[in-house]
């Protein structure tokens, strides 16, 4: 089944599974206030691996925050019929698979959840809607190709599409530490008018413009306005990694 809009009746409960890396699962947290924005009552739940807890814990757009071990007593297969159950047991309705994979749909399709969302792959017959996979094309951002599976439940990307991470106070307290104490690199950099050594080694901006799929590279160009940016603004040197 496969139709282009669920016009039924708004979901409300509605669960979102995110399993594989944590930078995937943080370029998908515009989703969360999408999904809070258009359905302000809903109860919104996001599944993720348990290394991943940090990152969508404290999130204000979610209600709830499920963790999957995948080394502990939910691998295997009487661990997924395991899991299962426990989803079932809340009741969702509606579920959105933003990452593929053939256990998680098979475990929704297990659960009862009544629509399934997700790309056309990896025990695609578990759901009830689907989409192709063109994240390989790099045509446009990840955080942007999240929102082709929500158009299924209306829901438009917003114009500025924007990244929450939670910062708690010990966070802060550590990156406080760290920058106090941690001892100049030997291939430290100094900032404008710098000698190099010393406290002012630490002022230097380091860009990473690699990654693993087409689409999460930031086009080139900006990365270049963003060096420009840092040299003028602060005064940083600019480090490629």
């Amino acid at each position: 089944m496969n139709p282009a809009l669920i016009e039924s009746r708004d979901p409300s409960r509605i669960l979102i599974t995110r399993t594989d890396r944590m930078g995937d699962l943080l370029l998908s947290t515009p989703v969360f206030e999408a999904l809070r924005l258009r359905f302000p009552k809903a109860h919104l739940a996001c599944l993720t691996f348990l290394e991943n807890r940090e990152l969508v814990e404290g999130n204000p757009f979610l209600d709830e925050v499920i963790l999957y071990d995948k080394r502990g007593g939910e691998k295997g297969g009487f661990g997924n019929f395991r899991f299962a159950r426990r989803l079932a047991e809340k009741r969702f309705d509606t579920v959105v698979h933003l990452h593929p994979t053939n256990r998680m749909h098979w475990v929704s399709w297990l659960a009862g959840i009544p629509v399934r969302i997700g790309y056309r792959k990896k025990n695609a017959w578990a759901l009830t809607h689907t989409i192709e996979d063109r994240k390989g094309e790099g045509l446009k951002h990840e955080s942007e190709y999240n929102f082709d599976l929500l158009k299924f439940l209306n829901v438009k990307p917003p114009e500025k599409l924007r990244t929450y991470f939670p910062l708690k106070e010990r966070d802060r307290v550590s990156l406080e530490f760290l920058l106090r104490n941690l001892s100049p690199s030997p291939f430290a950099l100094s900032p404008r008018g710098g000698e190099g050594g010393g406290e002012g080694s630490r002022s230097y901006g380091v860009l990473n413009p690699s990654a693993s799929c087409p689409s999460k590279v930031w086009p080139a160009e900006r990365f270049a306005r963003l060096a420009d940016r840092l040299q003028e603004k602060f005064g940083f040197p600019v480090v490629l990694t």
